[in-house]
């Protein structure tokens, strides 16, 4: 008599013993030939009663099938690439008098630093003088119309009137530009025209985009030259994550597929996609320099802070994953499986483990499992060996 037969364990009436083993070797027999039965045929089921499964301390979970599931996680640092960092610079030469911001978040045209500058005192000076000159050439033209008409002037005398309105219309439009690239600010330069008087030298330099400043390279009261770096901006949204993925492993990430930023204590930050792979092996490490993209409107992920990445696989078509507690997985007959209790009935799975991570399994089968059916989750032992228990023959069987 099996184990399984005695009186407290005790298998339905409804399943002939002989039967059973016969059913049992068969389906052992197609496993070590590497013919892994089907679901439903890997072996009879069996029916515990509500005492047994008790006695045993059998317990089970829901059985989810998923459409992706993560890799392995790796470690990562959030990084501003060179394509997303911006270099501020002083127009022309002055003294620093005062500097708005050294570090932080920025928006595009906030003030960075504010520079005093003789030239830009120069540049008032002549652009006052075009100003004088134009109008002065413009009066010349309406008096030349004037008596041109009444046939006092000549046409060529207009027209020399008209050449030279035009030409310091051009060297107005010109200097005005100056200006402006110089940092003044276009209130400044309206005051300027209005009331025709020189404004204070003060250069605002704003930013150009919006970003992350870092690298403050000035001080208050520094001199400095046209062209000088004064701070740089990092462009953080996107942000990009480096990973460096084993080249062993390379054949598992594609340009484009999902992938989840996490804390280094494994909560997800953020969902983002593989924006690059590298074409180069370090020859050091072999490893792959691998960029990922996310969104990062809310400033959830900073440059420098070290996180960790999961690569997201895609479920294809007619393919059958599921994911359940990693302690369900079992070995029958040196095959990974796992048993899916229906009604009390047990059957055994043969699955294809695609990872075991966290206290989860995520795994592939042949067929899908019916979604009545749950997965056992605990004592997965003990149901081994009632198996290979009612698989044993007979006293009466050779």
């Amino acid at each position: 008599m099996s184990a399984l037969q005695t009186p407290s364990m005790k298998i339905s009436s409804k399943f002939n013993t002989d039967a059973l083993n016969r059913h049992l070797r068969a389906s052992l027999l197609l496993v070590s030939l590497g013919m892994a039965p089907m679901a439903s045929h890997a072996a009879e089921p069996l029916v515990f009663s509500s005492q047994q499964i008790t006695t045993l301390g059998i317990a089970t979970a829901p059985v989810k099938r998923i459409h992706q599931y993560p890799n392995e996680t790796y470690p990562a640092e959030a990084v501003v690439p060179l394509s997303q960092t911006h270099l501020v610079t002083t127009p022309i030469s002055g003294l620093v008098t005062k500097i708005d911001h050294v570090h932080g978040p920025i928006k595009k045209g906030e003030v960075i630093v504010e520079i005093l500058s003789p030239e830009l005192l120069n540049a008032q000076k002549n652009y006052l003088n075009t100003l004088s000159d134009l109008s002065t050439a413009q009066n010349n033209l309406a008096r030349a119309m004037k008596l041109t008409q009444n046939g006092v002037v000549s046409v060529k005398n207009k027209q020399q009137a008209q050449s030279d309105v035009n030409k310091l219309s051009q060297i107005k439009r010109q200097q005005r530009q100056d200006l402006t690239l110089m940092g003044m600010a276009e209130t400044a330069i309206e005051k300027l025209e209005k009331t025709r008087k020189q404004q204070p030298a003060i250069i605002q330099v704003p930013a150009p985009v919006t970003g992350e400043l870092f690298n403050l390279k000035i001080k208050v009261g520094e001199r400095l030259t046209a062209n000088q770096t004064l701070i740089s901006i990092g462009i953080v949204d996107p942000i990009v994550v480096d990973v460096r993925l084993p080249a062993s492993q390379l054949s598992q990430v594609n340009e484009g597929m999902t992938s989840l930023a996490l804390t280094t204590s494994g909560e997800i930050i953020s969902k983002g996609i593989v924006a690059h792979i590298s074409s180069f092996i370090d020859p050091m490490t072999q490893s792959v320099e691998i960029h990922n993209r996310f969104n990062n409107g809310e400033g959830k992920i900073h440059p420098g802070q070290l996180l960790q990445i999961e690569f997201v696989n895609d479920v294809a078509d007619g393919e059958y994953v599921y994911q359940a507690p990693g302690s369900a997985i079992g070995n029958y007959d040196g095959h990974d499986v796992v048993f899916l209790m229906h009604q009390r009935q047990i059957t055994v799975q043969p699955i294809q483990v695609l990872l075991q991570q966290d206290g989860v399994m995520v795994f592939k089968t042949q067929q899908p499992i019916d979604d009545a059916q749950q997965i056992v989750s605990q004592s997965t032992s003990a149901v081994k060996a009632a198996l290979l228990s009612a698989s044993e023959p007979s006293n009466g069987e050779e």
